[in-house]
């Protein structure tokens, strides 16, 4: 209602932790980032868009090549390290072939494994921000465009992907996964 954000300082207002202060940065942009993708119509304020859309698109911003691309250029700036890391640790230990369906079309992950939703989603909108960025703005367009107060339905999800992505899971998902691995 007032669009407005509260954020906790790690530090306490102390500014001696490097590694706090890094990880309230990182929460202040992500936050700002969800708060101007939905003051500008990315996402719409009034049907929600996936969690994973929202999610990725906010994890994205957390590196400094995609805030402040001037000064950090490459793709490597690009990448959330973090996110790249704890995305790798999924794979490697719980994530299954054939998850890509079940994590577009549904928000269940996020309350089962957050940190493995977190990672999956800023891996997926970055590979797909990398390698198909046309495709994902049209992505975005759809969900932003959902008609006001509805529910966006498993079913519907899906649909929506695979209209503008394709419906070849397997295929999509072993070059976003190749991708995602050669990453370092």
């Amino acid at each position: 209602m007032t669009n407005r954000i509260l954020l906790y300082d790690l530090t306490a207002g102390r500014g001696e932790d490097e590694r706090n202060w890094q990880v309230n940065a990182k929460t202040i942009i992500h936050e700002a980032a969800h708060q101007s993708a939905f003051n500008t119509g990315v996402h719409s304020r009034y049907a929600m868009p996936p969690r994973w859309v929202a999610e990725g698109l906010g994890t994205m911003f957390e590196a400094r090549g995609v805030w402040d691309s001037r000064n950090h250029p490459s793709q490597h700036d690009r990448v959330n390290k973090y996110r790249m890391l704890a995305f790798k640790r999924y794979t490697a230990s719980r994530r299954q072939k054939g998850a890509l369906p079940p994590f577009v079309s549904s928000d269940r992950g996020f309350y089962s494994d957050a940190d493995g939703a977190y990672a999956e989603a800023w891996a997926l909108t970055f590979f797909l921000v990398e390698t198909r960025p046309r495709q994902y703005m049209q992505y975005l367009q759809r969900t932003a465009s959902l008609p006001n107060f509805s529910v966006y339905r498993s079913p519907e999800r899906l649909q929506d992907f695979t209209e503008i992505f394709g419906s070849d899971f397997e295929l999509l998902e072993s070059h976003y996964v190749r991708f995602m691995n050669e990453l370092n």
